[in-house]
């Protein structure tokens, strides 16, 4: 294995902390901007926000308030 400066390591390791946070707050938005982009099957009702928000409910706030909760103190689900 190829030996790294200190430098470099702590600018893998600030890559890799980076792709990091890109990948876990940026998925479920990219998600649903595909869904609501792309629309539903045909004859399906066209998606909006309230609907989403009415169908989900309680239990998704509970989750995203969960892991903003447990990733502001450092912990992993």
């Amino acid at each position: 294995m190829a030996k790294l400066s200190k430098e470099t390591k702590q600018r893998l390791q600030t890559v890799f902390q980076a792709g990091q946070f890109v990948i876990r707050w940026g998925f479920i938005p990219t998600v649903l901007y595909l869904g609501f982009a792309r629309g539903g099957d045909p004859g399906m009702p066209e998606p909006n926000i309230l609907r989403c928000a009415v169908s989900v409910g309680p239990s998704l706030c509970v989750s995203v308030h969960l892991c903003v909760c447990l990733s502001v103190f450092g912990l992993a689900i």
